[in-house]
């Protein structure tokens, strides 16, 4: 093992006991566009060094801020004390100067090492830096490099909780999986906002949808993020709804319950039906509106939907009430589709004769004649003779029925 520690060593490394505060209270490969190559390979060996087992570390604009400073300070006392103080502990103050707040803090500091791989194999070799690049504790890196008498500062901060996470320039066909540092990951966290790291390879895990396709999750402290070769991992490209979803999500009239999922299996609620009816109709809503329905309160995704869909006499609720969370009936569904073209002046022309459902008794007397429209205009259909009017939709149905509308009709 290098004796880093000697001073008759041309290239000296400072051994003074790196103070780490815990504060309860307190392609081309791409980088973040204020690191230097010196600064993002550092850190890019760093989260090598860090492996599988520990949250690689992201870098942000402030602390590298930081990290400029004080290798400026370096090059003048190289020392954990800031110039003007004695005291080892002082390099924290310049993190609280530009108000970064941690719960964990390091520092490791180098001078005399030409190339960052040399700096960070010395590093390494000592048990106290070492022990800061591998602190579980910590999230974020900032790192600085001075080329005149090669002066190096890395510092770190930690306690903080991610909350999002993106990928730039990933899709699924096109992933490179031998060259995953290529990929720059997009991180936000509670106390720092925004961070970047190169992407590694143990943040990332390749399968196979059902339908074949390749998806790629990428996780980062807990939080990932998925792409697919087809839109939503729970559409497959087989489904029966598949040209449906790709072709009501294309026209902005779906959206999908996340970024990755359409959930086509789940049940279509009333709000959800009218918020698609008011994409399809183009127009601007706004949720921060009073409406007559005791259930719909302002602020709700859905609120400007149903009251648009309200004074324009397309839904009317019951007793006081629109029920916006209750799953929509296929009746239901017919009877609104009515009320939407009527307001609309749509002509639904009928391309096809009625059809006698086995189970037309069931069929509510305020929507028979809504179903039939539907039916005769090839909105709807039955199964096996069949309508199943007091039946939930799906989103999947849902889709089916308003492609067919908006391609006929929209």
């Amino acid at each position: 093992m290098k004796n880093i520690g000697s001073i008759k060593r041309t290239a000296a490394l400072l051994l003074a006991l790196v103070m780490i505060i815990s504060l309860l209270p307190a392609a081309t490969a791409q980088k973040a566009s204020f690191a230097t190559d010196e600064a993002w390979e550092i850190q890019r060996l760093v989260n090598a060094r860090r492996g599988a087992s520990r949250v690689p570390l992201s870098t942000f604009k402030t602390l590298t801020e930081v990290a400029e400073k004080r290798a400026d300070e370096v090059m003048v006392k190289f020392s954990h004390a800031r110039p003007g103080s004695d005291d080892p502990n002082t390099w924290v103050t310049a993190l609280k100067e530009k108000n970064i707040t941690y719960r964990s803090a390091a520092e490791n500091i180098a001078r005399g090492f030409g190339a960052a791989d040399k700096v960070m194999n010395a590093w390494m070799d000592s048990e106290v830096h070492r022990g800061n690049i591998l602190m579980e504790s910590l999230r974020h890196i900032g790192v600085a490099y001075r080329e005149q008498g090669h002066f190096w500062v890395q510092m770190f901060v930690g306690g903080c909780k991610t909350k999002s996470i993106s990928v730039s320039g990933l899709t699924a066909q096109s992933f490179d999986a031998a060259h995953p540092e290529k990929y720059l990951v997009e991180v936000t966290c509670d106390q720092h906002g925004k961070s970047y790291l190169p992407l590694t390879s143990s943040m990332v895990k390749i399968s196979k949808s059902a339908s074949g396709g390749v998806i790629v999750t990428v996780t980062y402290d807990g939080v990932s993020v998925t792409y697919s070769e087809e839109r939503f991992t729970d559409v497959g490209k087989n489904a029966w709804y598949y040209q449906a979803v790709e072709y009501t999500v294309n026209k902005g009239i779906f959206a999908g319950i996340t970024a990755t999922t359409f959930q086509p299996n789940a049940a279509m609620t009333r709000a959800m039906f009218v918020a698609t009816l008011s994409r399809i109709a183009g127009v601007n809503v706004s949720n921060k509106v009073t409406t007559k329905f005791s259930d719909v309160k302002s602020g709700q995704w859905y609120t400007g939907a149903v009251k648009w869909a309200s004074d324009n006499d397309i839904v009317a609720g019951s007793d006081g009430r629109f029920m916006p969370n209750d799953p929509i009936t296929r009746e239901q569904i017919c009877t609104i589709l009515v009320t939407y073209a009527k307001a609309r002046q749509i002509d639904l022309t009928p391309k096809q004769a009625a059809a006698s459902f086995k189970d037309a008794g069931r069929i509510s007397s305020w929507a028979k004649n809504a179903v039939t429209t539907c039916q005769r205009a090839g909105l709807v259909a039955g199964s096996n003779g069949s309508f199943d009017p007091k039946g939930n939709a799906t989103r999947a149905a849902v889709a089916q029925i308003l492609m067919a509308f908006d391609k006929n009709f929209g």
